[in-house]
Parts: C-alpha cells; structure tokens; sequence
C-alpha cells in the first residue's frame, strides 16, 4: 500500500474547504443545496455571497450515490462480509457494552500540540488513533434497502420544492411509492442542472478510516483508502459532515442468537437489513420477526406477498406499529407481546411469558406464566434496527449517543414539576419523572450537540434525523442549515442558551401525554400497567388520536426553526402557530395513522387490506402543487412490484 499526503483546501483561504462522509441522501442533499445556493447568488450578482460558498469533496465507499436507498449496492466487501451475507447469517461483533460508539466524546483534549504533524518517532494523533481502529471496529456490513421496499410515509412528507413528484414523473401519483422510483427522483432532482455533480465532488469507492482534529492548523485531518486499489490518503479540510446515515451497524441480540445456536435450531437467521435478497426462500414457511417498528411491517408484508404460510412478530415493549395494526392480509399474522424466547430445537422456539419493565429496561419472567412453541420455524429476521457508526471519528469529534449528563442537568428543573391536567390525570395522578431516565431522543437533543452542530467544535457537523416522521425533508432542510452555518448566514447561540433552550423544549415535550410517554420511563411504566380495557390502550381510542396530533405538532413547530434559520424556500409556520401548509402535514400525518388501527380484521372488505389501501387519497394533498394522490391500481399485496406501470392508477 502506498500513502501519499496531500491537501483538499485551496491556496486561498477565502473559501473553506467541506468534507463530507456519505453520499447517501445527506450527502446528496448538501451538493444540491450549494448548487442552489450559488445559482442564486450568480442571478443577483452577490460576489461578496459568492466566495463565502465552501469548495466541498465527499467520500462515497459504495460505488455510486444513494446510500441505503440504493439496492444491493456494490461495495467492496472483506471475504468474511460475503460469506455471511451468502449464508443469509448476518451479524457484527458489537454488542451493547462495547459498542463503539459509547465511547465518551470528552476523552482527549484536541487542544494539545500533540495534534500537529509530527515527525521522526513520534506518532501524530491522527496515525495513532487510525491504528486503534483495526483492532476496535466491529465488522460493518453494507446495508441496503430490499428490491420490493415501498414507503411507509407518504410522498407528500418528502417532495422537494424545487422539482415536484409530478414533475419528474409526468402523471399524478399514489401515496405510498416503492424504494427504486424514490432514489430516481432524489438522483434527478440533483443532476437535472448539474450532471456533473458527482463526478466533480464525491470520490466513490473509497472508505474513511480516521478523523481527527488539528488544533494548531484549526484543520481536520482525514485519512481516507480507496477500496479499488487500497491506496491511503491523507486530507485536510476545514469543515467536517459526518453524513453516514443512522444504521451503520446492524444490531442483533447477542442472548437470542447465542441461545438459538446453543439449541441447535437450524433455521436461517438474519438481519432485517438483509433479509429482502431471501424473502423468495420463505414461501410455505412459518418465520419468526423480532422487533415490531417499521421494518418488521415491511418484511412482514413482503413475506405475506412471496406466500409465507405465517408470520410470528414478537416485540419486545409493545410500542412499534406492527402492534396498532389492525388486520394483516389473509390473517397471516399473530402478534406475539409479553413474551420471551426461552429455548428452541432444530425447528421449534419456544417462549414463555414475560413482562418488560421500562425503568430497569429488562424483561422479567413471570412466575407460573404461559408458555408457547412455535412450531416449524425456517427463519427468524431480526429487525432490531441498528447502531450509529462514528468509529471513524476521534472520540473528541463525537456527541455522546447516552445522555447520562444531560439527564443530570434536568433533575433540578424537573424536581418540583407537576404536569398539567389532561384526560389522563384522574387515572395516573402526579407522577414524578424519572429523572436520570428521561430520554431526549425523541426531541433529537444530545449534550454537546445543537441542531447537528458540535458545540465543542462547530466546525464538525452531523446531518441525522429527528423525529417529525420527515425523514428525507428533515435531511435536506439540514444541509440548507449546515449551509448557512458554514458561510455565517446562522449564527450558534452560547452554551448556556442551548441549555437554556433545550431545558425549555424538554419541560414544553413533557405536558404532551404521548411524548412524555417515550420520555419519561416512569410514565411509560404507569401507562403500561394499566387494565387492559382502559381506553389510554386501545390505538383507535379518538383521545389517543388527539394526543398524537398534539405530538406532531409541537414535533413540526419545532422543525419550523430549523426551516427559518436555514432560510429553506417553504414555509410552515412558526414555533407558535402553524400554517395552512402545517395543518396540512398534521392532517395527512393523523391519516396515517388512523389508516393502520382502523383495519378490521373482522371485516371481509378488509381481508386484503394494508395501510396502503386503508388511506383516503383524497387527503394527500402536494404542498407544492395542490394536487391529490390517486389511488393504488390494485390491492397493495397483490401489486407486481417488477410492474413497470406500477405508480399509474390505471387498471
């Protein structure tokens, strides 16, 4: 291997030079956002605005743009990642208490003078920190989006401003859209008035190893390997993107796998991630799907249509939407809650009742419970979604994915408080927060972090997604803020004001029953203990429904900062009152919603249904455009999704 050291910032330092890792819709989002950007400056003339725009490189180790959205995407894979992804047995070596992403982001003080070049014996920062990378990252898989994915949101929550659905596709459109027509038109949106784009910015086929941060040149220094040719790199930039995407490493139960293999069951056991290329193998079969969110609906639903004879998904807290659907097609489907697996033979797994304390995070086995053996079991798909992969990162560029600290912040601001009166009160009371379990995440909060941006470095950035179920939407508004970040068009506030205003958003989440129930584990605990009759249980409940309104909305007014700030060209109120387009999304957000638990199972005209046919198209309105969605051509689970037609309302 040959390394050869060279510079990514020009001469001038007029204009500062971006690094980006990932050209998945992070990545892609930030290239269209700075032609944009620079298009609109050359009309008006603004030179001044102009030479403030950063000259950007983006590494790409697949070898085309899309990231997970693309299919079976070619990446250069160790021996070892292709034979487990052959025998459909997936799986990394980290685990909960060594994943590396727990690393703290305090570790090492990137003020020393130990972080400049060095030379003779010593070892710079950056080589030694890339040398501890070979024996401390987990084995990391390519993952990808399966050939039939479709959508599980609607087009409307993604459209882009500036090149409509319509546009592109030249004819009105479905709600729901499959995985391939989505990565055509985020790849149109971004190439129709710069082909070039990719060729002049991201250099495919090539994996970023190491970032650290020079205090003394005030540069980052990335070391970067092309997988084609396994030459080594070494870059400085001024600005660092971390733009990865959120599931860089699959996470699978090491006690469930472990157990499965001590019993000897020889049936196929594979992530979520994987499982799509096999789904063709599991037709006559009973499958086991572990974990209830997103992913098991979908795989669930693509087994139903390769003819599995049945579909057992068992989940772990409740939660995830598989438990509010009502009706699965053909009745195929048998939710499996309060349950843990317990043993197995060569074909069976066998459960026994448990129930899952949220405050400890543990299942506990209840004494003389029930028990159940599933029987002829030819594959178990865990979809157990992922962890974050910053492995590449120095632990001082890192935010802390735990928020232990921050929690400790919010003891004394929540140690005298009492929620407001809701429907719920006479039945739960006042109920004291839990004050070091209150979780952040759903309000995308983490110490050290504002809105993506490292405080402790603002030159280091990460384009993740919050929470406001607009997921493509929520990436390309933050490239438009990292945007202005970088060229001074936003200004950070200090430390204490991000405190300040992140206490205060916390406290404002809290007064909302279904926020603070993902929040707060003692609230959750209360909910979940209640009698099963009580209305606070059932997902059709219209109180539930308003609750959940309530929950988008205080969600998208927050995302309307983020909109403003970045000087995004769509407006959907403010962080007070919402606008008509803001209603909107709420409106097609709570349809949705009420599409999933109003399936009756008891219900012949519903015997084929999914949510995808459950929804009023009439209701999805274009924010853009003003037009509605059409119907689905047919039902969804016997749609072709080889159909080249596929998208066109026609019979």
């Amino acid at each position: 291997m040959t390394e050869d050291k060279s510079t990514g910032i020009s001469e001038s330092n007029a204009t500062p030079t971006v690094v980006i890792i990932g050209c998945g819709p992070s990545g892609i989002s930030f290239l269209h956002a700075l032609a944009y950007k620079r298009q609109q400056l050359e009309e008006k003339g603004d030179i001044r605005g102009l030479s403030k725009l950063p000259f950007v490189t983006c590494f790409e180790r697949s070898s085309q743009p899309g990231g997970v959205w693309v299919s079976n995407r070619a990446v250069v894979s160790t021996p070892k990642e292709f034979d487990a992804l052959e025998n459909g047995d997936v799986e990394t070596s980290t685990d909960e208490s060594s994943s590396s992403e727990e690393e703290s982001s305090s570790s090492d003080d990137s003020s020393s003078s130990d972080d400049s070049s060095s030379s003779g014996d010593e070892k710079s920062i950056a080589d030694e920190f890339e040398e501890s990378q070979h024996s401390s990252i987990p084995c990391e898989l390519s993952t990808n989006m399966y050939e039939g994915l479709w959508t599980n949101g609607p087009k409307e929550m993604f459209e882009y401003f500036d090149y409509t659905l319509e546009e592109h596709f030249k004819h009105s459109l479905p709600v729901f859209m499959p995985r391939q027509h989505i990565l055509e038109y985020i790849l149109a949106r971004v190439t129709r008035n710069n082909p070039n784009v990719f060729q002049n910015h991201v250099r495919f086929n090539t994996e970023v190893k190491a970032v650290t941060y020079d205090s003394l040149s005030k540069k980052f220094v990335v070391k970067v390997q092309d997988l084609l040719t396994n030459a080594k790199s070494t870059l400085y930039f001024d600005k660092c993107i971390w733009g990865a995407g959120e599931n860089g490493l699959q996470k699978i139960p090491r006690s469930i796998r472990n157990l499965l293999r001590k019993e000897n069951f020889l049936g196929r056991q594979m992530h979520s991630s994987t499982a799509g290329s096999c789904l063709h193998l599991v037709k006559g079969e009973r499958i086991l799907v572990i974990g209830d969110a997103y992913s098991a609906e979908d795989l669930t639903l693509q087994a139903i249509k390769h003819g599995v004879e049945k579909v057992y998904i068992l989940s772990r807290s409740g939660d995830g939407v598989c438990m509010y659907n009502g009706s699965w097609p053909y009745n195929k489907v048998e939710m499996l809650d309060d349950m843990v697996i317990t043993g197995a033979t060569e074909s069976d797994i066998h459960l026994t009742e448990a129930k899952y304390d949220f405050t400890s995070a543990r299942h506990n086995l209840v004494c003389g419970g029930k028990t159940l053996n599933l029987e002829g079991i030819g594959t178990v798909i865990y979809c157990t979604g992922y962890y974050i992969n910053l492995s590449m990162l120095h632990p001082s560029l890192k935010y802390p994915l735990v928020n232990e600290d921050y929690r400790e912040m919010l003891v004394e601001d929540l140690h005298d408080w009492t929620m407001s009166e809701n429907s719920l009160t006479e039945t739960f009371g006042n109920i004291k927060p839990s004050f070091k379990s209150i979780c952040c995440d759903e309000l995308s909060i983490y110490r050290g972090l504002y809105r993506g941006i490292l405080l402790s470095n603002p030159n280091m950035m990460f384009s993740v997604t919050g929470e406001v179920d607009l997921p493509l939407w929520e990436l390309d508004v933050k490239a438009w803020l990292f945007l202005a970040h970088i060229t001074g068009d936003f200004q950070l506030p200090s430390k204490q004001e991000v405190n300040r205003l992140n206490t205060q958003l916390v406290m404002k989440a809290m007064e909302i029953p279904t926020l603070r129930y993902s929040m707060d584990m003692n609230y959750k605990q209360a909910w979940k203990e209640l009698d099963k009759e009580h209305w606070a249980l059932k997902w059709n409940d219209p109180q539930i429904e308003n609750f959940e309104e309530d929950r988008f909305e205080f969600l998208l007014k927050d995302f309307s900062r983020d909109l403003y700030d970045s000087g995004y060209p769509v407006n959907i109120g403010t962080t007070e009152k919402l606008n008509e387009k803001g209603k909107l999304i709420i409106a097609m957000e709570t349809e949705c919603q009420v599409a999933r638990t109003n399936l009756d199972p008891e219900d012949d005209d519903d015997r084929l249904k999914t949510f995808f046919d459950n929804v009023d198209p009439n209701k999805f309105i274009s924010l853009h455009t003003g037009h509605r969605a059409v119907p689905l051509k047919k039902p969804f689970i016997l749609i072709d999704d080889n159909d080249p037609n596929i998208l066109k309302a026609d019979c």
